[in-house]
């Protein structure tokens, strides 16, 4: 029933409840509602997990390269380690591109960062990204996005 009640819920279509869209990683969680170890295949639990507390969406963003990894490369990144409620993701990282003028904020090129590839490349990719992710999510609709914070 979630995949029928998200999309009727993007339809604006009466169902039989709300439809709800989460975004689950917490470990201990996951473990318990799917009854499997996350850690052993994390991809599979947290599918479990969706399906049996009857989610109709999951909240899925992909983006289109790692920012971690252009960090690193520049030499600007940070592993911080933590005590995190997820330890299947138990360590944050931040990037920090310095700025120093108006200027830096106002001629920031993202496409420098990342850099350049055509429109078919990045169709391409999302369109391959988003069809394992709806292999994997069966009884979910997985509506898809992209998200990336500049400044914060």
């Amino acid at each position: 029933m979630g995949y029928e009640r998200g999309l009727s819920a993007i339809y604006l279509e009466d169902t039989d409840r709300v439809a709800q869209i989460e975004y689950i990683s917490h470990t201990g969680l996951i473990r318990r509602v799917s009854g499997m170890n996350p850690f052993e295949a994390p991809a599979y639990a947290l599918a479990k997990t969706y399906e049996r507390l009857d989610i109709d969406m999951v909240f899925y963003t992909r983006q289109s390269y790692t920012p971690y990894a252009v960090a690193r490369g520049q030499g600007t990144a940070q592993f911080v380690e933590t005590e995190s409620w997820s330890k299947l993701f138990p360590s944050t990282w931040r990037t920090t591109f310095p700025v120093k003028s108006v200027e830096d904020v106002l001629g920031y090129e993202p496409i420098a960062e990342v850099g350049e590839r055509s429109f078919d490349e990045i169709v391409d990719f999302f369109s391959e990204e988003h069809s394992l992710t709806q292999r994997r999510f069966k009884t979910q609709l997985v509506p898809g996005g992209h998200y990336c914070t500049t400044f914060i």
